[in-house]
């Protein structure tokens, strides 16, 4: 055989290797592209017959589809009420199709109706009738974004203790939180984001954080709550509030507590206006040395704040307890 034979057969060898390679990436790739999508499930609980998560077949209730779920499932619930309690796994996303129309309600009133572990997020949903709305678990980092919150019969969302470190944030944000028989939000020592809700007439305060903790807490309407519209401790805390309206609320619109330790509460271009009592109440827990000055330190007022209207004034004296 020629030199020039032997180069047309390689050839044609080499073009064949490229034609099947090119062939199998064309059947490969999808594989890739649909398996992004694999950890989706989904629920309807119009849903009937054959049940495996999937679009066409999706399960009936949410913890059918948690029960199936691992890290990094995302679950897709359509509109319908689903009566029951549900717990999301850890790294667990649960979104719901419209926070009006996407309802968990609590089966057991005297269970939360939503817990949350670490890393898991909710999206779109109204959650009622539970001992508290949303439990968040101890150590978790998790996201609350664009739900009702309401009628849940303690706290609307309520947070246990954990790390002052971003891995463990909290964030809740563009929710309703609403009507429920204590506080809007309750969290022990932790690190917070809350951005962006609108918390009403819950039946003690609307924001109640507890000492340590490190808080971003912006552009919030706090309105209307029995209690105070803030309650917050400056002892070991970072927090950090700008643009909240804080109005009519039946106590103070903000309740700031202090025994001497270091911390500060740092109050930005906010409106606290027609409260029942002070617009900001002090708080002194024991007696220290040089604590009028300290607290001039610890609570500080930046300029564009607006405050107005509140039956007892605006800035208390230190209150003692």
């Amino acid at each position: 055989m020629t030199n020039s034979s032997q180069n047309m057969t390689s050839f044609k060898s080499k073009l064949k290797f490229v034609i099947f390679a090119l062939a199998l990436s064309v059947v490969i790739f999808p594989l890739f592209t649909f398996s992004s999508h694999s950890n989706d499930l989904y629920v309807d609980d119009s849903a009937s017959g054959s049940q495996d998560g999937s679009k066409k077949h999706p399960y009936k209730t949410i913890e059918d589809a948690m029960d199936k779920a691992t890290s990094g499932t995302e679950i897709h619930v359509s509109r319908g009420e689903y009566e029951e309690n549900v717990e999301i796994k850890k790294g667990v996303s649960l979104s719901g199709a419209n926070k009006e129309n996407t309802v968990i309600k609590a089966d057991h009133e005297n269970e939360d109706a939503v817990i949350m572990k670490n890393k898991s997020k909710i999206y779109g949903f109204t959650v009622k009738d539970g001992r508290n709305g949303i439990r968040v678990e101890d150590d978790a980092k998790v996201t609350i974004t664009s739900c009702i919150i309401k009628d849940n019969r303690r706290d609307g969302v309520s947070l246990e203790k954990a790390d002052v470190r971003d891995s463990r944030e909290a964030t809740i944000s563009n929710s309703e939180i609403r009507d429920n028989g204590k506080a809007g939000i309750f969290s022990e020592r932790r690190k917070l984001n809350i951005t962006e809700n609108e918390i009403k007439n819950n039946g003690s305060d609307g924001i109640d954080i507890l000492a340590g903790s490190n808080a971003w807490i912006n552009n919030n309407t706090v309105r209307e709550n029995r209690g105070s519209g803030m309650k917050l401790a400056v002892d070991g805390s970072s927090v950090w509030t700008k643009r909240n309206l804080i109005r009519e609320n039946r106590r103070e619109g903000m309740e700031i507590s202090f025994s001497g330790g270091n911390g500060r509460v740092n109050v930005d271009r906010s409106k606290i206006v027609e409260n029942g009592h002070y617009a900001v109440a002090r708080i002194q827990k024991g007696n220290f040395a040089n604590s009028f000055n300290l607290w001039n330190e610890k609570l500080t007022f930046n300029s564009g704040n607006s405050i107005w209207g509140n039956k007892f004034g605006q800035i208390s004296s230190i209150i003692y307890q």
